[in-house]
Parts: C-alpha cells; sequence; structure tokens
C-alpha cells in the first residue's frame, strides 16, 4: 500500500516516495516539497529572486542601503548573515516552514528580534557568547 503526500508548495498528492520526494539531509526523511517544485525553486533565475530578497532583508536589518555587520561594519555581502538577537536560532530554522530565512523573515513582514552580522561576529556569539570585537 503506497501513502500519498500533499506537496507543500504545488499542492499535488503524490505518493510519498523517493521517486517524487528528495530526502532531507538533516533527519533523512521525505522532504514536504515533491521533487519538481524544488528542483524548479532552484533554477537560476529563482537563484537570482533569492538573492534580491537576501539583500533586502539585509539592508531592512542594517537600516542601510549597503548592509553591515553590527558587530564590526563588515559590507562584503558574501560574510553577512541574519542574527537572532536574543538566541535561539536553531530552534526557529527547526520550526520554519520555508528553508530560506530570508524568504521566511519576508514572508513574516520582516519582524523585531534579529540584526545583521558577518559570520565571524554571529559564529562567536553562538559557540563563545561574545564577539572579540567588544
Amino acid at each position: 500500500m503506497i501513502n500519498y503526500k500533499i506537496c507543500n508548495s504545488c499542492q499535488e498528492s503524490k505518493p510519498h516516495t523517493i521517486e517524487f520526494f528528495y530526502k532531507h539531509s538533516a533527519n533523512n526523511k521525505l522532504r514536504a516539497v515533491c521533487r519538481t517544485c524544488l528542483n524548479i525553486y532552484q533554477t537560476k533565475p529563482n537563484a537570482k529572486y533569492r538573492k534580491r530578497i537576501r539583500l533586502e532583508v539585509l539592508q531592512h536589518y542594517s537600516n542601510a542601503e549597503i548592509p553591515f555587520c553590527n558587530c564590526c561594519n563588515e559590507a562584503h555581502l558574501e560574510f553577512l548573515a541574519i542574527d537572532h538577537i536574543n538566541g535561539g536560532g536553531r530552534e526557529h530554522r527547526k520550526s520554519m516552514k520555508a528553508s530560506n530565512i530570508y524568504m521566511a523573515l519576508r514572508k513574516e513582514n520582516l519582524p523585531t528580534g534579529y540584526r545583521v552580522l558577518c559570520h565571524n561576529c554571529n559564529a562567536s556569539l553562538g559557540y563563545y557568547g561574545y564577539c572579540p570585537h567588544n
């Protein structure tokens, strides 16, 4: 007997097998979005769209046209990330329906409680509880 699952993206009912849904790397369960939709999402035009959304979110939380790290003022886009001001990033990512935090924040109308940090400052806060810049 084959179980069916509704894709979270296209809303089509498809067999709940690896032929129709990729496995999630973190928990080895089948993803909520079917292979077809995921492949469309990961095409180049969508990559440009995701980059544009990322820039928009970083600009919002930097409160500047050129985003920068709230700690060390790093301004290279490649080095910047969103930080959960009060911690809880791992739990938030697990609870998100979207796999991209920038898309999720935009969908939630850019709520408060976030800031822009570079990956070094963000990692230091996560691992050690402080950043050497302060």
